[in-house]
């Protein structure tokens, strides 16, 4: 199982989430949208990073 940041719509409003693929295929979401978190600032910066790519991806929308 792999995973990535991505940005879904969730009931109107937009947010980044771990989001889960086995296969290649969404399996799962996070439940609530990521924060940024790390040992030490450069950790915090590497998770922007990927934040940043998530947002070059098209938008999943979740009912």
């Amino acid at each position: 199982m792999t995973w990535e940041y991505r940005l879904i719509k969730v009931n109107g409003a937009f947010g980044v989430y771990e989001v889960y693929y086995e296969d290649g295929k969404v399996v799962s979401y996070s439940q609530r949208p990521a924060s940024p978190r790390g040992e030490d600032i450069e950790a915090i910066k590497e998770d922007f990073k990927r934040y940043s790519a998530a947002l070059d991806k098209p938008a999943i929308e979740v009912d």
